[in-house]
């Protein structure tokens, strides 16, 4: 037979037992739960990032007729890659702002297309944030090079 003792200490360990255990779920659904909202952001960013870069994809067949092909092609290159690089993760760019700039991009792509445009998507990257600003100002040189050079046959 146990004594009084003994039966208290069973309690008491048993108190303990419960009260890891409880604290242990809690933290595993604390963990699970940020784990799924982490994941469920990088899907919806993925989701958003892949319509923006297919609407700037598109313009390859939309060159403009001043512009040679070929020229075209490397302007919307390196604005896919601006794209691509600045358009990373949400920890570059806020799903909210991936939002609004896939928004304006199919809003202004939808009329008459020129060279002046992939200046415009340039411009609107960089308002995508700080990463996005910082971006823009170290390589947009590289699309105007293709512009100054002479890629535009005519006006």
């Amino acid at each position: 037979m146990r004594t009084i003792h003994e039966f208290q200490f069973w309690i008491a360990s048993h108190k303990t037992t419960v009260l890891l255990l409880t604290v242990g779920i809690f933290i595993l659904v604390f963990v699970a739960t940020k784990v799924l909202s982490t994941a469920n952001e990088q899907y919806q960013f993925a989701k958003i990032q892949r319509i923006g870069y297919h609407t700037i994809d598109d313009l390859r067949h939309r060159r403009p007729r001043e512009v040679e092909a070929g020229a075209w092609e490397e302007m919307v290159d390196i604005t896919l890659t601006a794209y691509g690089n600045i358009c990373f993760s949400p920890e570059h760019v806020t799903n909210k702002a991936m939002e609004r700039l896939v928004t304006d991009l199919r809003k202004n792509l939808s009329g008459d297309i020129e060279v002046d445009t992939l200046v415009r998507i340039w411009d609107r990257l960089a308002k995508t944030g700080a990463y996005g600003q910082g971006y823009v100002s170290r390589h947009r040189s590289l699309l105007m090079q293709w512009i100054e050079a002479g890629a535009v046959t005519a006006r």
